[in-house]
């Protein structure tokens, strides 16, 4: 599935979203505020961490949260990753 993020390059915060869209709840993925300094904020509470690698992918630290379990998150983030970056083409 295509989504409004796939023209997003580099490190944007469109590609931090659509990789956020693959990974989280629809309604936590939507309300997500991102900071300058990669944190990714939900009704205040960090709910995540961006590091970048050299392909300008994000990867995911996501702390133990109120809005969704962090190991299903991680899970989604190991099992969807070829799907998101695959959906950016």
């Amino acid at each position: 599935m295509k989504t409004a993020y796939k023209s997003y390059n580099g490190r944007s915060a469109g590609r931090i979203l659509h990789f956020l869209h693959h990974y989280l709840p629809y309604h936590i993925a939507v309300n997500a505020v991102i900071s300058k300094n990669d944190r990714i904020n939900y009704n205040g509470d960090l709910i995540a961490l961006v590091q970048w690698n050299d392909q300008d992918i994000p990867w995911f630290i996501f702390p133990a949260t109120k809005y969704f379990d962090s190991a299903s998150a991680i899970n989604n983030q190991v099992n969807k990753r070829q799907e998101a970056i695959q959906d950016l083409v």
